[in-house]
């Protein structure tokens, strides 16, 4: 019930004591895809530019050629993780910026998906939910199990990991399942 999530979010959000111990625990996330042709910077932007003209309180949207161009705490991430040929865009929590990866992106209404999907699936849902956000995702994990599993999986998370880095790997895949619903 509404009840119980409101009253199981509390109890997990008196265990952090500020913002910075809650993104501390937590990795950037990202929108993979299969290889494909990739758009040039300018076509992404020139799709994204008349939304984020418009768009009060909206992330900051830096579109990048490749994955080299990233910041490169997120191109060890990406490299960790296995996935370099196919993140298109990638929600860096640590600058709350949202990146989008031309070369990685086929089309220009795949370039607005993927803006949509890193800045109101991760960047709006951190935003909208600050440090409750864990206990929230601990109830993704628990309801949505094999939907969270299949995409642990494909990303490479290991789920079944002892202390802090499975619950880690675990939160990453119950994000990542709210916000493919947002």
């Amino acid at each position: 019930s509404t009840r119980e999530i409101e009253t199981s979010l509390v109890q997990e959000a008196k265990k952090y004591k500020t913002a910075e111990e809650f993104l501390e625990n937590n990795k950037p996330f990202y929108s993979r895809v299969a290889k494909a042709p990739g758009l040039k910077i300018s076509q992404i932007e020139a799709s994204i530019n008349p939304i984020l003209r418009n768009w009060k309180n909206a992330p900051d949207v830096i579109t990048v050629d490749s994955i080299d161009s990233l910041p490169d705490h997120l191109q060890d991430y990406i490299m960790k993780s296995e996935g370099e040929g196919e993140i298109e865009g990638i929600f860096d929590p640590e600058t709350k910026g949202v990146y989008l990866i031309a070369g990685n992106i086929s089309s220009k209404q795949r370039a607005l998906e993927v803006l949509l999907h890193e800045s109101f699936g991760h960047y709006g849902l951190r935003g909208l939910m600050g440090e409750n956000i864990k206990p929230l995702l601990n109830i993704v994990w628990r309801e949505k199990n094999a939907e969270a599993r299949t995409i642990a999986k494909r990303y490479g998370l290991d789920v079944t990991a002892e202390g802090t880095k499975g619950y880690a790997a675990r939160q990453q895949a119950a994000e990542e399942v709210l916000a493919r619903m947002a």
